[in-house]
C-alpha cells in the first residue's frame, strides 16, 4: 500500500535533531491533522511521532496533496481545491451509495 503524500512529505524531515539542553534524538515526523485550523490545511505541519511537539515546516504542501486526510480535495498552490472522487479538479464525479465512483 503506499503511504499518503502528507506522511511522504512529513517522514522526508525524519533524522536526529539536538533538543535545547544538547540531547541528540532521532525524530520520526508525522501529519498533525487535529487542531489544524481550515485556513492552515494546505501547509505542511508535522508531529513529533508519539509527542505534542509540532512544526509547520512548509507554507505550502506539494501541489496533489490531500486538504485533510481521506478527503476528495486537495491542496493547489497552497489552496484547498475540490476535486471529484475520480480525483479530478473540476469533476462533479461522486461517489453512489455502493461507494462506486461515478456509479448510478
Amino acid at each position: 500500500t503506499s503511504k499518503p503524500f502528507r506522511v511522504e512529505q512529513c517522514a522526508a524531515r525524519n533524522g536526529f535533531q539536538t533538543d535545547p539542553k544538547g540531547v541528540k534524538a532521532f525524530v520520526e515526523w508525522v501529519p498533525k491533522y487535529a487542531g489544524v485550523q481550515p485556513r492552515d490545511v494546505c501547509k505542511l505541519t508535522c508531529r513529533a511521532k508519539g509527542t505534542g511537539y509540532f512544526v509547520v515546516f512548509s507554507q505550502k504542501v506539494a501541489d496533489g496533496t490531500e486538504c485533510r486526510l481521506y478527503s476528495s480535495s486537495v491542496c493547489v498552490k497552497g489552496k484547498c481545491v475540490r476535486t471529484g472522487c475520480d480525483g479530478i479538479i473540476g469533476s462533479k464525479q461522486q461517489f453512489d451509495k455502493c461507494g462506486l465512483c461515478g456509479g448510478d
